[in-house]
Order: C-alpha cells, then structure tokens, then sequence
C-alpha cells in the first residue's frame, strides 16, 4: 500500500494510491501519482460527461476555527470521533467525562480531549467553548440528558451538536427543535452517515448536472453486532435504521409521503414514496449471521449507480465494501469511483495511535470520515453564520419515517409521516 497525495487533501476527489519505489523521491512520487490522477479525471469525463464529483466537503475553503467542547467519552468518541478530530487538527478544549478511566485512556491515546471538567454545566459555560457535541449514548437514561444540555447552550449561546437518532418519541424531537430556536442557537444531529466518502459521493451525483434525480432507490444493510433490548422496536432499532433512512431522503431531497413496512423477527421491509415521484426500498436485517454490510442500487434520470457502504471496525479493511459504480449506459462496464483507502482500524485509536505526519489530513475512509463531516459541518456554520448541513430539524423528518415505518409494521397499513402525532405517534 502507497499513501494518497497529499496530505492537504487536493480537491477530495478521487486521489491515486502512488506507492513509492525504490530510490524514489516523495517529489516524484507525488508528481507521478498526480499524473495518473489527471489520467482518470479526463477518462471519467469521457464516459460519463462531467467532472469527478468530490467525495467529501471541502474543508481547505471553510473556516474550521471554533473551540469545541466535548461532552461523553464512551467508545464511539473513542473509537471512531476522536480519531477523526485529530486527523482533521479540530480544536478541542475542554472535555467532560465522568467515568475517570475514559479520559485516561483518551490522554494516553495522545487525543486531542483539552483540559478535563468534572460537569458538563461547567464545560458548556466555559468562555473558550464555541460548540458543543455532545456524545451521550443511545440509553433512555442517557438521552435524557439532551434536553439539559440544550437548555443549558440556549443559555450560554452555544451551538451543539447531538447524536442520533433525535429523540425516541416524535414530540420529544419537535420540543427539543424549539426551544433551540427559541434560544437562537445552531443544533445539528450527528447524521455521519452522510459523510463517509461513498455516500457523500452518491449525493453529488444526484443532482441534475450528473445523474439528475433517483427514480428507484434499493438498499439493503445486514447488521454484524447483537441489537440491546433497550434499543428494540419494531420494525428495526431506530438507533441504526435511521442512519439508512436519513441516507435515503437526503439522496432524494423531497418529503416522504407514505411509508409501508413489514417485519419479522430481527428483519423488516419498508417501502418509502417521496413527494417527488421516488420510490424506495430499504431492508433491514439484524441477526447478526453477516459482517456488517450496506449495499445501494439507484436508476436515477441520467443513469445507473451501484453503492457499497460498510460500517464493520471489525475487519482489517473496509475498502472492499466501500464502493461507487456508475453507469450512462448499462451494456459497458462501470465507471469506479476513486475514494480515500485510508481506511479505519481499531489500531487508529487507543492502542497504536495513527497521527498524520503533517496536518490537517481530511482523506479518510468510513466511518471516521462521517465523524470529520458532522463536526465539521457545525463548527464551519459557526464560524459562517449559517445553517448547518446536518441540521436537527432534517433529521427529524427522517425520525418520522422511522416511526411511520413501526406504525406501519403494526397495523399493516400504509403511513404518512406528517399524520403522525407527536405525543403517541398514532395516526391522527
């Protein structure tokens, strides 16, 4: 394996592997890997009539300076965050943990965690915190808490980022959504999903300058780990469902108006129509009998896409799962999409911390890229006075399909998530 030129990142799209020989300069390796990346750029144009769509913001052009604040340091910080933070020179402050072991084994990961604060009420009305994230677990004991820490950056004018899903009732979602507007701060939820490179990818293909529109959507994801009975629901665990679900209505960008769903067992088959004429079909299968794997057929107006997603730390590699096919014409071979092959590895995180050489670095593979993404998003919208791209508010509407999608699996009925109510989530 070579390593990606360079280390600044170029323009996120579609660098060359360039492995360096012997006797060979890192000027020459790098001038060789950027000619055979003109090579592939002016080959993609021609069979396909645009440019290499980006694979990932573009984080040289925005303003990535805000202090940020870290609230729960449990494994996914650990393990998938954290990684990317430091990759990406973020600049962390101040954390907040209160099982002591996690910062230490932050620290001696060589982390980019700032100084340790005992309450996150203290952490959230530091003077050097201009964004919040905030990592509680999935827990209803945990996500309790998100309410506080709105209420408390409300106060102190801090913008915060919580994670996934929104909430575990609808109205609890829309309730948390107003009193941050009413507050006049930024919330944004930690849809990462979106920002891993084939995903973002399939994104800036569906617009009319590409591919135009998806007319179908298939995606199947089977899920590797056990699912907890607290997170149980049907038909799937909202906590990983609505991931694939966010993914879909952002690739479609038109509001879901009916969702119908069956399920059985650990397994369930929802198909979802959009305002805009897509039709989507999205399976969920947890019972763990294969490595975690999330694969995408889209016919969009222009042409045909086929997409590998792969959420699996567990394995040595990721860069076999993680993977965009494109067509125009579906009678000659596909079109491959270059993305990064720095994939992740537990050994990124605690027991062999992987630092870049020389920073910020912005190429990475699922899913520490999707953590880089949903960061990123915010602290720029911060910084820029804007709305962030992973905005509370969308994802809410993505909540709405996950649990018109239960309603459906029960009744066995076809469910517009806008007649849901957000106190029972009955139909109204």
């Amino acid at each position: 394996m070579g390593i990606l030129f360079d280390e600044q990142g170029r323009s996120g799209a579609g660098l060359v592997d360039a492995p360096f020989r012997p006797g060979q300069s890192a000027e020459a390796a790098m001038a060789e890997a950027a000619m055979a990346e003109s090579s592939w750029a002016s080959e993609f144009r021609r069979r396909l009539g645009f440019d290499v769509p980006p694979y990932r913001l573009q984080f040289e052009t925005m303003d990535l300076s805000a202090r940020v604040g870290l609230i729960g340091l449990h494994w996914v910080m650990l393990t998938m965050h954290l990684p990317a933070y430091r990759a990406a020179r973020f600049s962390i402050t101040a954390s907040c943990e209160i099982v002591p072991d996690r910062i230490a084994e932050a620290r001696a990961a060589s982390f980019p965690i700032g100084r340790a604060i005992d309450r996150y009420e203290e952490l959230i009305a530091a003077p050097d915190v201009d964004v919040i994230d905030c990592c509680f677990g999935h827990r209803p004991s945990q996500m309790e808490h998100r309410r506080r820490v709105v209420e408390l950056c409300t106060s102190s004018k801090k913008d915060v980022m919580i994670h996934k899903p929104p909430a575990r009732r609808l109205g609890d979602a829309i309730e948390l959504q107003d009193i941050a507007v009413r507050g006049g701060i930024r919330l944004a939820c930690n849809q990462n999903c979106r920002y891993n490179p084939a995903n973002y990818t399939v994104k800036q293909l569906l617009v009319p300058s590409r591919l135009g529109r998806p007319m179908t959507i298939e995606l199947q994801c089977y899920w590797r780990g056990s699912v907890p009975s607290w997170a149980s629901t049907d038909p799937a665990t909202i906590g990983h469902t609505i991931h694939h679900a966010d993914l879909i209505r952002w690739w479609v960008d038109s509001p879901c108006v009916s969702v119908t769903a069956r399920a059985r067992g650990r397994s369930s088959m929802t198909i979802y129509e959009f305002e805009s004429g897509t039709l989507a079909y999205h399976m969920e299968n947890h019972s763990g009998v294969r490595n975690h794997q999330v694969t995408t057929n889209i016919m969009a107006e222009q042409g045909v896409i086929r997409h590998g997603h792969n959420w699996n730390w567990h394995l040595p590699s990721s860069a076999a799962y993680d993977f965009v096919h494109i067509w125009r014409n579906t009678r000659e071979e596909p079109v491959v999409m270059r993305l990064p092959e720095h994939v992740y590895e537990p050994s990124w995180s605690q027991h062999n911390p992987w630092i870049p050489s020389r920073g910020p670095y912005y190429d990475l593979g699922a899913p520490v890229a999707g953590m880089m993404g949903s960061l990123g998003s915010l602290i720029h919208a911060n910084r820029s006075n804007a709305l962030p791209d992973n905005s509370y508010a969308a994802s809410i509407e993505s909540l709405r399909m996950c649990l018109a999608a239960q309603v459906s699996a029960r009744t066995g009925r076809s469910i517009d998530p806008s007649t849901l109510d957000p106190q029972t989530q009955a139909i109204l």
